[in-house]
């Protein structure tokens, strides 16, 4: 029986890794009008179990307690204030991109 040789390696064989930016995926239910996107964030282990504990409490997706949560916020902000930030948020995403 031949001797296998391994001498190139697993990437050789595999081909070189591509690094590629994680593409936005959106997502919809039948009859529904709201997008939703993926991000991924980071967050402290703390704040995710009482995020998840209280998700569970209220008995509703994380997802929802987040939108219920960010709502909150925004709520509290002045009107102008958060249309200034999406005013240039928006201006600096086109002349980066």
């Amino acid at each position: 029986m031949a001797k296998k040789s391994f001498g190139m390696g697993i990437d050789a064989i595999l081909g070189t890794p591509k690094t590629k930016e994680t593409p936005e995926i959106k997502f919809k239910k039948k009859n529904q009008t709201t997008f939703y996107k993926s991000c991924c964030l980071q967050i402290e282990d703390s704040q995710l179990e009482k995020f998840k504990a209280m998700a569970y409490w209220e008995r509703i997706h994380q997802r929802d307690l987040l939108k219920k949560a960010l709502n909150m916020y925004f709520d509290s902000l002045d009107k102008m204030q958060l249309e200034n930030a999406i005013k240039q948020y928006k201006n600096r995403q086109q002349n980066l991109g």
